[in-house]
């Protein structure tokens, strides 16, 4: 007789003792003080084996830098760690074939993608029925982050006396990598109990570790669709937007990129400003904007450097414009560029221009000036920072001059960052045309006269009805502001449009009993669904809604039951090593690992999923 599956309180068997009490009266010298919490030495702290082991996963994957496409080390230290465990290495293994592996061992497959997945298969629980096939439960990461990463940095690790928490904190310059080195850590420690307890009943579990995620998710692209088609549950330990526990019970929601290809015709030429009769200086300066490179869902701590220059150049235009023509100077921007071409998840963190002034000496110095207020104003907007140098000066092309300018002023104003809906909009790119982008034109069907010209790029999200008005939004200045003799094209990013439906809401209602379940026995009795780590629906800008896309156009509409958790704070934000900055809290580390245990029992039973 298969066991009720939460129909009332249930107590799990614990790998390892509760937590909470000794949590609470631990006990650190203090070092450094931060507010109520103190810097402390490692061998200061009194930790549990499963604890100590915790913070020596993580703290070593926070070691080994990791930027996109440049996982190598990090992928084969965790094979190492794997094979030290015991798991048994299986290169290029095909999903079929690793669901004929027998179940007395685990397994470390390497897809040659850059992916990892180890497997666990199943096996029945003794009073089962044989002829059943185990429930499969997936566990999803990835191993890359974002910059600034460097090898061997030395993270803080302070202590609250009050509490008894235990915080890991990035240095000072760079980020820890805690997305998604603190789902990594949580799967090694729980990798490493399965093994421990491998002849022990368990359904298939699968950890999927993929590459290239804060880059356009492209290891998830890659991953073979086979390797989740079976999910009973899989969670994605990866970074739950703050607002988008709204879409749990909504039916869809969106993420759609817009590249704006902005041309000359070679109809007319840029006509200069009106200046005085005969400029007598003309100056080049070079604006360098740094804001913070920062995944989407953080849009609302600002730092995007395209739209705040966007924002000067537009107001120093603007403001030449009103001026009596006699005063006026000759503003050219000869280049603008910003951003990362793969803009998928990611705030602009940095953005440069060349802009030429000409006319009176007197006008020029006053440009320059206001120049310079203009700046200050965006960067006090967006929580920017700006220098603006003296550059050699050199000839402008008039049509690119002219091309940029209709760009500042059609973006100037556009809204950057997350909605009281929780729709967004990111403007996360600008560069000059490449022979690319001449190349999709002249695939169009569409010869451009000049090769100067524009591409801004937007990230943009929503439910169906939210997303359709921010494009519009997006789009509107465009029509409303274009001059003769400049058109544009609009055209996908690099990723697929697509909407994602909400999951089965059975795996939602399960995770939600075992993290209640974890809180409980980790100590955070206290917590809600609200709070870290989040459970939510999973959504599109995460490996799970690239699988449930793939696997719905594969088999035919079929979506994978997962969801989306995450559990970090002050995401990807550097540290200023004064206890500031992205940081992870040891406890709720091993309240993941707990979680992924008590998924694991609640579909021991092949059955569990339809009780």
């Amino acid at each position: 007789m298969l066991p009720p599956l939460f129909s009332q309180p249930r107590t799990f068997n614990s790998t390892y003792p509760v937590q909470s009490a000794s949590r609470a009266r631990r006990k650190a010298p203090a070092a450094v003080l931060f507010g109520k919490e103190s810097r402390v030495a490692r061998d200061a702290l009194s930790l549990s084996p499963p604890e100590n082991l915790m913070l020596n996963y993580f703290i070593e994957l926070a070691k080994i830098a990791s930027p996109s496409g440049q996982e190598d080390n990090i992928r084969n230290h965790l094979i190492s760690r794997f094979r030290q465990m015991g798991l048994e290495y299986k290169p290029n293994l095909t999903p079929e074939e690793a669901r004929r592996l027998p179940p007395d061992n685990g397994y470390i497959i390497d897809d040659m993608k850059g992916n990892l997945v180890i497997s666990f298969p199943g096996i029945l629980p003794p009073d089962c029925d044989p002829t059943l096939t185990p429930e499969v439960v997936i566990n999803a990461g990835h191993m890359d982050t974002v910059s600034p990463c460097k090898d061997d940095i030395t993270p803080i690790l302070t202590h609250d006396d009050a509490s008894g928490e235990i915080k890991v904190i990035a240095p000072a310059g760079y980020v820890l990598g805690a997305d998604d080195k603190a789902a990594l850590a949580p799967m090694m420690l729980d990798i490493l109990n399965t093994q421990r307890h491998i002849h022990e009943p368990r359904p298939t579990k699968r950890y999927i570790i993929t590459v290239g995620e804060e880059a356009g998710l492209k290891g998830a692209r890659e991953l073979d669709p086979a390797w989740v088609e079976d999910a009973s549950s899989l969670i994605v330990w990866d970074h739950a937007d703050d607002n988008i526990t709204q879409y749990l019970y909504n039916e869809a929601f969106g993420v759609k990129q817009k590249r704006i290809l902005i041309y000359p015709t070679g109809e007319t030429a840029a006509k200069p400003s009106p200046v005085s009769k005969r400029p007598d200086k003309s100056e080049s300066l070079h604006i360098e904007t740094q804001g913070q490179y920062q995944h989407v869902s953080e849009m609302t701590r600002g730092g995007n450097a395209v739209k705040s220059l966007l924002e000067s150049l537009g107001g120093l235009l603007a403001a030449n414009e009103k001026k009596d023509p006699k005063q006026r100077v000759d503003i050219r921007i000869q280049h603008i560029a910003g951003g990362t071409p793969d803009f998928l998840n990611t705030v602009a963190g940095n953005a440069d221009a060349m802009v030429q002034i000409s006319g009176r000496s007197k006008d020029v110095e006053e440009a320059r000036k206001l120049l310079a207020e203009m700046l200050a104003q965006a960067n006090a907007h967006q929580k920017t920072t700006s220098t603006i140098e003296v550059a050699p000066t050199q000839w402008v092309a008039p049509q690119q001059a002219q091309v940029n300018a209709f760009t500042v002023k059609t973006f100037m104003n556009t809204y950057q960052g997350r909605k009281p809906d929780g729709s967004a909009i990111n403007m996360g790119a600008i560069s000059p045309f490449t022979d690319e982008d001449i190349g999709l034109l002249k695939a169009d069907g569409i010869q451009p006269k000049s090769p100067q010209g524009v591409v801004v790029g937007f990230d943009i999200r929503g439910d169906e009805e939210a997303l359709k008005a921010n494009i519009r939004e997006v789009l509107a200045p465009l029509k409303r502001l274009a001059p003769s003799g400049i058109e544009w094209v609009v055209k996908p990013g690099a990723e697929a449009e697509a909407y994602y439906t909400r999951p089965d809401a059975r795996p939602v209602s399960i995770t939600q009993n075992a993290f209640r379940q974890a809180a409980l026995e980790t100590g955070h009795a206290e917590r809600s669904l609200d709070d870290l780590p989040e459970v939510v629906a999973a959504q599109g800008q995460s490996d799970l809604g690239i699988f449930n896309q793939v696997n719905s156009t594969r088999y035919s509409g079929q979506k994978v039951p997962g969801l989306e958790a995450s559990c970090y704070h002050n995401h990807q934000q550097p540290g200023d090593g004064k206890g500031n900055g992205e940081y992870v809290v040891l406890s709720e580390l091993m309240l993941i690992q707990r979680i992924m245990a008590i998924m694991a029992q609640a579909f021991e039973y092949p059955s569990a999923i339809q009780t």
